[in-house]
């Protein structure tokens, strides 16, 4: 039966060649644009979740009350991670991050003024999937005045040339030794940076950093597997009266902020990157949604157009014993085999269109995100919903 619903279907397509080719053309239109709308979501969404660790890392932002209002930023003083890590044993381990914004870095041929320059505590190659290049992740990190650059940093600097074991002056002033090389920064991770050096460096310099409660960086901690944040941030304010006093704990309020929420959630001030908003997931999918229905209405507007014209193949059908759920299985595979034909053009137009829409979007999407299978199965299920509609 369903073989002569696919045959009739298939001699329809052949005889009537203009009618499906705008239907097939439309489908194949609405499609393109739902998964290029599709596959920005999916990169959206996938923020920080390459890193094994991502479900038990939170970053720690604070609150600080001021006389003109709140400040809400994901800076905090240095001396709190250690500090949490002694005294509450649910906090496993902790990485720091502190940037410094236009440095001067240079080689005796090279200048280069940079942005992304992070110090950062060894740890952050056990907490975090950033995998080296070259270099022992347990030690490039270690002694003060240690450098380890992205592969596309360091070939900015030295070319094809191995930069491990060479000198970058920072400042004009302080000799950095790079221990290691990074692969570059995967494009949907909310911490981006050119430069890893040693936060052992800036302790160096001032015995005093990460001891006072004075200056300020990014912090993440280490939770339990299952553990809830909330539970950590209750003990905050005790935290703040023993190691501060009343007044302070009046001025500032310390929370917690799961790493994989912090792109779409967290749009402080000094974030490290421009954040996305999870507003705009919902008007993307909404405008996903609204421009297929669009391409089904005209479909729809095309069949009924025709329906006078297959009037005698309904009625020869009924006359022959066919009941109104076989017609209506007929039709259906018809629009089934007219998405079925849309789908693999629209994905070869989302391979020509991707390059442009990676432009506009400042993304770096590539079809070997159909490989994923939240996109595969958002593609059958947009096949099975057009043919359906």
């Amino acid at each position: 039966m369903y073989k002569n619903y696919f045959k009739v279907a298939l001699r329809l397509l052949r005889k009537k060649k203009v009618y499906s080719f705008i239907n097939i053309a439309g489908l194949a239109t609405g499609m393109t644009c739902c998964l290029l709308i599709l596959l920005w979501v999916q990169d959206e969404l996938s923020y920080d979740r390459f890193h094994e660790k991502a479900g038990e890392i939170c970053r720690l932002a604070q609150i600080e009350k001021r006389n003109s209002g709140e400040a809400n930023y994901p800076l905090v003083f240095p001396v709190m991670a250690p500090q949490l890590r002694d005294e509450y044993p649910e906090v496993l381990n902790f990485v720091r991050f502190d940037r410094s914004q236009r440095v001067l870095v240079s080689t005796l041929e090279k200048k280069f003024i940079e942005e992304r320059f992070f110090h950062a505590d060894p740890s952050v190659f056990e907490m975090f999937n950033f995998p080296l290049a070259s270099g022992d992740p347990k030690r490039v990190l270690q002694a003060p005045y240690s450098l380890v650059l992205t592969e596309e940093t360091a070939e900015k600097y030295f070319g094809k040339e191995n930069p491990v074991g060479k000198t970058l002056i920072v400042d004009n002033s302080k000799d950095y030794m790079i221990t290691g090389v990074l692969k570059n920064v995967a494009h949907n991770s909310h911490l981006k940076f050119d430069f890893l050096a040693s936060l052992s460096t800036l302790e160096a310099e001032n015995p005093r950093y990460g001891k006072l409660w004075a200056w300020s960086c990014y912090t993440y901690l280490l939770l339990p597997k299952g553990y809830q944040p909330q539970e950590l941030e209750k003990k905050f304010p005790d935290f703040v009266l023993r190691h501060r006093n009343p007044e302070a704990a009046k001025i500032w309020r310390f929370y917690l902020q799961p790493l994989t929420k912090i792109h779409l959630h967290s749009n402080l001030a000094y974030e490290i990157e421009p954040n996305g908003d999870i507003r705009y997931i919902y008007i993307f999918s909404a405008v996903a949604l609204f421009i297929m229905l669009i391409a089904c209405i005209n479909f729809m507007n095309l069949v009924t157009a025709r329906s006078a014209n297959r009037a005698k193949e309904v009625g020869v059908r009924k006359v022959l014993g066919a009941d109104r759920f076989q017609l209506a299985k007929q039709f259906l595979a018809e629009s089934v085999l007219l998405s079925v034909i849309a789908l693999p053009i629209s994905v070869i137009l989302v391979d020509l269109l991707l390059p442009a829409f990676n432009a506009l979007s400042a993304k770096d999407i590539g079809l070997s995100y159909f490989a994923q299978s939240a996109v595969f199965l958002g593609a059958i299920g947009l096949l099975v919903f057009v043919g359906i509609i």
